[in-house]
């Protein structure tokens, strides 16, 4: 359908829906210097669970935009991932 044949509230929802990831791209959020202290503050965190953890974040990102439902379920095989990898590192 042509955005000139849309009526008025189908217009503001495609407006809402193509405004929806902007600020994600273009106002990404940084790790503060306060991050960095407490993750000395807690050596079991290693490398690859931040890199876990990251990829994660990722895939939750891909599977909030309305694509397949293969992402989200991949999404949430990975999540339950994650903590079990950290109390495995917590341990040693």
């Amino acid at each position: 359908m042509k955005y000139s044949e849309m009526n008025i509230t189908e217009k503001f929802d495609f407006i809402v829906w193509s405004m929806r990831g902007l600020p994600d791209i273009h106002i990404p959020v940084r790790k503060s210097a306060r991050m960095k202290y407490e993750l000395k503050l807690k050596p079991w965190i290693t490398q690859g669970i931040i890199s876990s953890i990251k990829h994660r974040d990722y895939l939750f990102r891909i599977c909030i935009r309305p694509k397949l439902l293969t992402d989200f379920e991949t999404y949430k095989k990975f999540r339950k991932q994650v903590p079990h990898v950290e109390e495995l590192d917590k341990r040693k």
